[in-house]
């Protein structure tokens, strides 16, 4: 079933949370004079709060996770609102060196300054990707070697006039990206196996520009009071001794749908035809990041025991971790289970006839997620696919 529920469940939701979560409602009562949140967007926030709780969880892996909308769309000031809390670290523009330095003073005397070491612990924040993804191609990916050898547990180096060097630093990250990182997921799967994503989904342009024109003599104000608001909600919530998780299940099955669904397929870069039998991904270390979710999340909601409602905002954040595309795709699928022809998954996805769309399909039937029917032409879902 598609994620996306309409308005008026929001709305539902909302009184929910008034009644459930009153700590939770008085956070939103604060932001919603400063700031534009659609009903469908504030789920990003407990999201983003979540992130930050996963760091009691000290037993389980890092918690990597990314929020993704356009540009202007508000992505940076949920992620500015961590901002100086204790226990995170503002990363803006990290280098291979600034990161693993063999810089050490005058006669190699001085303390080792590397970024990594300061990391450790912390949940690191980057509000912009933008300065990683933008760099030169063999830096970028020198930066992200380093990060995804920190997130396995340790990363070696070899310096001159140190030698060899071991760091083992833990950390969580939150960064914010517009959607140009899908290309770079794409290209790089295993940066995209590391990040959870969560994507801003509400319409409020006009909405949006009218509040941030009318707080621009307020803006040192307006992130003073979220910085404070956000620290006193976090200091509310129970701390972590244990989460009973009777949605691990449901959460492990989701997990391994999500990593065969992501998993990258190989095409010949002339022809664009797939060149590659695929080695989909498989789901262990999204089941972990995800069960690590769905507890913190119940944590930020005041609980220590997760459900259904938990469940609800793990499920949009495995759909977003799906490339945009394959998931209009599958969403139109799933509107048709006897099955769908070509023109109606174009009609229901907004794909462009052709390239786009077939490529699309061509993979899915690769990875053994949909099948066709030739005789008929209707694309439908492998049985054990239909609800996962």
């Amino acid at each position: 079933m598609e994620w996306k529920r309409a308005e008026e469940e929001y709305a539902i939701e909302r009184q929910r949370l008034e009644c459930t979560s009153p700590p939770l409602y008085a956070l939103r009562t604060v932001f919603e004079p400063w700031l534009v949140i659609p009903d469908v967007d504030w789920d990003i926030m407990e999201f983003i709060l979540a992130v930050f709780k996963s760091r009691e969880i000290a037993e389980a892996d890092p918690l990597w996770a990314v929020v993704i909308g356009p540009s202007g769309g508000g992505k940076s000031e949920f992620i500015r609102t961590l901002l100086d809390t204790p226990g995170t670290f503002h990363l803006s523009k990290p280098t291979p060196n600034s990161l693993a330095s063999g810089w050490r003073g005058k006669g190699n005397s001085g303390n080792d300054p590397s970024l990594l070491l300061l990391m450790d612990g912390k949940l690191v924040l980057m509000p912009d990707f933008a300065p990683i993804l933008d760099t030169r191609a063999e830096v970028r990916n020198e930066i992200l070697s380093i990060l995804r050898e920190a997130f396995d547990g340790a990363f070696a180096v070899g310096k001159g006039n140190i030698g060899h060097k071991v760091y083992k630093s833990r950390f969580s990250m939150l960064v914010g990206s517009t959607p140009v990182i899908d290309r770079y997921t794409g290209e790089s799967s295993e940066l995209g196996e590391r990040f959870v994503k969560i994507r801003l989904r509400g319409d409020s342009r006009v909405a949006k520009a009218k509040k941030a024109s009318s707080t621009v003599p307020h803006v040192k104000e307006m992130r003073a009071e979220l910085k404070k608001a956000v620290q006193t909600f976090l200091a509310s919530t129970p701390k972590y001794v244990g989460v009973e998780n009777p949605m691990q299940e449901k959460v492990a099955s989701l997990a391994d749908f999500t990593a065969l669904a992501r998993s990258p397929i190989h095409r010949d870069r002339f022809s664009r035809e797939i060149d590659e039998v695929p080695c989909p991904e498989e789901g262990g270390r999204l089941a972990r990041q995800l069960n690590n979710l769905i507890m913190s999340l119940a944590l930020v909601r005041g609980r220590t025991t997760t459900n259904s409602d938990d469940l609800a905002l793990v499920r949009r954040v495995a759909e977003d971790c799906l490339p945009p595309a394959r998931l209009r795709v599958l969403n139109a699928v799933r509107t048709a289970p006897s099955g769908i022809n070509y023109a109606a998954i174009q009609s229901a996805s907004g794909l462009a006839k052709g390239g786009p769309l077939t490529r699309v399909l061509e993979e899915f039937l690769a990875l053994k997620i949909l099948k066709h029917d030739e005789r008929t032409g209707l694309y439908s879902l492998h049985a054990q696919y239909v609800n996962p």
